[in-house]
């Protein structure tokens, strides 16, 4: 993107190509790359691109999302434990 900036930025001084299609070219240049990156954090797609060791896992997205999920539920189901009496830094009830 900075190359295209430039190159845009010199364009428009001289008698090279208008600023929009410089500008135009480098975006639609750079939109499948971005893709390619959304790809891989998504899905760990294409394998060829991603590090040996991590080709088995999902994407680090999805893992992120899962994570955060298993951890709402975890406060989801302390706070029902706590509104029922059931806190676990409560001492035991001596009966």
């Amino acid at each position: 993107m900075t190359i295209g900036i430039v190159a845009a930025t010199a364009a428009a001084g001289g008698a090279g190509p208008a600023v929009e299609e410089v500008g135009a070219f480098f975006i639609l240049g750079s939109f499948p790359l971005l893709m390619l990156h959304a790809t891989i954090a998504w899905f760990n797609w294409p394998k060829f691109l991603v590090p040996p060791h991590q080709r088995s896992e999902t994407g680090s997205v999805i893992e992120w999302w899962r994570h955060r999920r298993d951890f709402r539920a975890a406060i989801k189901g302390a706070g029902q434990r706590d509104t029922q009496g059931q806190h676990s830094t409560d001492p035991p009830k001596q009966t």
